[in-house]
């Protein structure tokens, strides 16, 4: 009895704990190449091909930016920031440093940021926008040192309906 223990304590249960550890590393449980997202951040499929995630390198931070949801009155875009050099950029709040133009008119400041992954060198999360129209162009300005402008025309998807 007492090898069959040793080997249970010695054995399987760190084996176990490794399997844990790394299904939740490799994010089992997410959807193809995505984070698990909460309720009522359902993806609204509009042209896909139009809304591809875009990136900016610069002043040794990365942000990659995708629309995760969109609808007349709500965008959801997915936000990634990284960083192994300029970790302040990545401290700021994603609420006060971004905006939302659509059509070039009247700016949008966001309504909630949701965060899903954070440490000293990287930010992810998914950034609430309330809008009053459906758009035909998001214009997304993230400022830091400089504004990265990340930018979607819709105008194909909007003739289309």
């Amino acid at each position: 009895m007492r090898k069959r223990t040793r080997r249970l304590v010695f054995f399987y249960f760190p084996l176990l704990v490794l399997i844990v550890t790394f299904g939740i590393w490799t994010g089992v449980g997410r959807h193809v190449g995505r984070p698990s997202r909460g309720p009522g951040l359902n993806l609204v499929n509009v042209q896909p091909e139009e809304l591809t995630s875009q990136s900016s390198v610069e002043n040794q931070l990365k942000i990659d930016v995708g629309v995760d949801k969109l609808t007349d009155t709500e965008v959801v875009f997915h936000v990634v920031m990284e960083s192994y050099q300029n970790g302040d950029a990545i401290q700021a709040d994603p609420l006060e440093t971004t905006i939302l133009t659509i059509q070039g008119e009247t700016p949008f400041k966001p309504i909630h940021w949701k965060e899903t992954r954070r440490d000293d060198f990287h930010k992810e999360g998914y950034l609430t926008f309330e809008i009053n129209k459906k758009p035909t162009v998001l214009k997304l300005s993230i400022f830091e040192l400089v504004e990265r402008t990340f930018e979607w025309s819709l105008v194909s998807t909007a003739s289309a309906q």
